[in-house]
């Protein structure tokens, strides 16, 4: 099955974040992402697990006693962390026509 990829705009609404932290996770390489010259995009699912595995570490960094905080993620420099309450939860589609 092909992949669907979506805008920036698309992707942040989808799920539920601000379009600025999008763009800095994608900058970042912190979530998988396409950028064609100005215009990035992404695989929706892929953005998820990204997503879900940030959380985990991060989960796993406070529980170890290591607090990762704004703007950083245990064991990282410059890594960028979701906030817990950022995280999605929705797994509900894209709607057509929002690529």
């Amino acid at each position: 099955m092909d992949a669907k990829y979506y805008s920036l705009d698309a992707i942040a609404s989808s799920l539920g974040l601000p379009r600025p932290y999008v763009r800095r996770l994608a900058e970042t390489g912190q979530i998988p992402a396409l950028q064609l010259g100005r215009i990035w995009r992404f695989d929706e699912g892929q953005v998820r697990e990204a997503l879900r595995s940030l959380a985990r570490e991060a989960a796993a960094a406070r529980s170890n006693g290591r607090p990762a905080g704004p703007g950083k993620q245990a064991g990282g420099d410059d890594a960028v962390a979701p906030e817990p309450a950022l995280v999605p939860q929705s797994t509900a589609p894209l709607p057509e026509g929002r690529e």
